[in-house]
């Protein structure tokens, strides 16, 4: 197999230098996760459902058969492996075989959200903690996740301990019905939205945390946009198209501003001195707005989020310039450094990248803007021949510069 292969012939590819620290990844890490992201590239899917495929073949070629012989002959879905696979997963490894055999049957007879209620139950015959104990390890897991959506629209996920958000909802709620009368036109699920909202943006804790503080929103403003002769539409940055009239009140409550002006051609100068380490805020600033997100293919991760970093390295040389800094996420910032994925960048900010298999990938800026050239006249930057392709969703742990993926 191609893990396998992989971890038995590791080597990075890539030059060390430099002090080590506790990130630094060995060849074995860092030639796995080469491979997760090869996979992730080749195939247009995310790094975490790349890194679950991998998982899910391993388990069932070495440790499933009659998952994968079942899954063979039809009798069961993919779907219907996947939630085997997770409840095997969450058990001991003594215990998996037992319960393999046990929920196989169910697994034949039922959709996959019914045998998914099915093995739940079932499951907790097979785990030897309580569930007391493993809700305490489990509350490690939680979460707050923000998907972008269509028409202006997104989705805030929270994974919480479930009597937290069982009180959540419940005082969501009651505040909604209590909004509630002849004169309210919205309706109990708007009145919820908008009570959880309010709650969020301006509620303060007993302990005051959130006192004083508001939101830090970039919003990049067409000009004639901005003065109502143009519904074009703005750019938020970590999310994308907005309305002109959400950006014309977002502009219109901003206290301080980030003025981008844009040549159609030449663009407009942005590179510093070579000299400093330290990168400017306004350069900063304008790099973060540039980037938008993660610049790795596919990494969906936001910039403001992200490392900043020089594509050719500073202590190789590279200069701290905007053409070369790239935000890159903590993940993939390790792996540019311990593996033999390579960048190169161009001067209107594509960054192309080469895999250690030899594939070539490139990703756009959000916002297209060329460094300034030094010629008397400059032509327009020319349309690549070939579209290219739009990050997708992506589900890897970038926060983790060591994100194991199983």
């Amino acid at each position: 197999m191609a893990w396998d292969y992989t971890t038995n012939t590791a080597e990075t590819g890539r030059p060390q230098a430099g002090p080590q620290h506790e990130h630094d990844w060995d060849a074995t890490f860092a030639a796995q996760q080469g491979l997760v992201a090869e996979m992730a590239c080749a195939l247009r899917i995310p790094a975490g459902t790349a890194s679950g495929l991998l998982h899910e073949s391993r388990v069932l070629v070495e440790s499933r058969p009659q998952t994968l012989d079942a899954l063979r002959s039809g009798k069961i879905s993919l779907r219907h492996v996947r939630r085997v696979l997770e409840q095997l997963d969450s058990v001991p490894r003594a215990a998996r075989a037992e319960m393999e055999a046990l929920l196989l049957p169910h697994a034949h007879k039922l959709t996959a959200s019914q045998f998914d209620g099915r093995a739940r139950k079932l499951r907790e015959r097979f785990h030897p903690d309580s569930i007391t104990v493993r809700r305490a390890k489990c509350l490690a897991d939680r979460n707050v996740a923000f998907y972008p959506d269509k028409d202006g629209m997104a989705t805030l996920w929270l994974r919480a301990a479930g009597e937290d958000l069982e009180g959540i909802y419940t005082r969501v709620t009651d505040a909604a019905i209590s909004l509630q009368g002849p004169g309210e036109p919205r309706t109990l699920s708007q009145l919820r939205t908008d009570v959880a909202i309010d709650l969020l943006e301006c509620g303060v804790t007993s302990t005051g945390l959130g006192a004083g503080l508001t939101a830090n929103v970039n919003v990049t403003v067409p000009v004639l946009t901005l003065m109502g002769t143009s519904d074009e539409p703005a750019e938020l940055e970590g999310y994308g198209p907005i309305d002109p009239e959400t950006a014309r009140r977002l502009a219109g409550t901003a206290t301080s501003f980030l003025r981008i002006l844009t040549h159609p051609h030449t663009g407009i100068v942005l590179d510093v001195s070579t000299e400093p380490f330290r990168v400017p805020i306004a350069l900063k600033k304008y790099l973060r707005l540039r980037d938008g997100t993660c610049r790795f293919p596919g990494c969906n991760r936001s910039a403001g989020h992200s490392d900043l970093d020089h594509t050719v390295d500073k202590q190789f040389g590279g200069p701290t310039t905007a053409t070369n800094l790239h935000f890159l996420s903590p993940a993939h910032h390790n792996l540019k450094h311990f593996s033999d994925w390579k960048p190169i960048a161009d001067p209107d900010g594509t960054l192309h990248w080469t895999s250690p298999a030899g594939k070539h990938y490139a990703t756009d800026p959000a916002a297209r803007i060329s460094p300034h050239l030094e010629q008397t006249s400059s032509p327009a930057p020319t349309t690549p021949a070939e579209p290219l392709s739009d990050p997708w969703n992506y589900v890897w742990n970038t926060d983790d510069p060591n994100p194991r993926p199983f």
